[in-house]
């Protein structure tokens, strides 16, 4: 594996951020063929291939801060359904946003996607992106 493709791994699955210089990040992404929109001190870039969005963030330092991803932000409930005989994940902060697995995993990794598929199509339609919210303590 080539060394930009091996940086390109490790940013996107958010394997370390330690140690990689910003600069050098934004500019090899930039030339992979990412987009890069900039919010504030933060670079969130895009392609069109590529599902993950990487949102990159200098450090004072001048190294690299990678934010979570969006799905990361959401409280997510899963539970075992005796009569479904699967786990079952919801998210409290958008009512629609539910699934299913037969492990613990699997239910997580489906509902993550299903939460990227809703802020997409928010996007996509110019509707309100769903706000994480804090659980109620009582």
């Amino acid at each position: 594996m080539g060394r930009r493709k091996k940086l390109l791994t490790r940013i996107l699955a958010r394997l370390s951020d330690a140690n990689i210089p910003f600069e050098q990040t934004r500019t090899l992404l930039n030339r992979m063929g990412f987009s890069e929109r900039i919010v504030g001190s933060h670079h969130i870039l895009a392609r069109e291939d590529v599902h993950e969005r990487p949102n990159l963030q200098p450090t004072r330092e001048g190294m690299l801060k990678l934010k979570p991803p969006e799905e990361d932000r959401f409280e997510i409930d899963i539970f075992w359904s005796d009569e479904g005989g699967a786990y079952i994940a919801l998210v409290p902060a958008i009512p629609s946003c539910t699934a299913w697995g037969e492990t613990y995993e699997e239910a997580l990794t489906k509902v993550r996607t299903a939460i990227r598929g809703n802020i997409e199509v928010a996007r996509e339609f110019d509707h309100p992106i769903p706000q994480p919210r804090a659980r109620q303590v009582s």
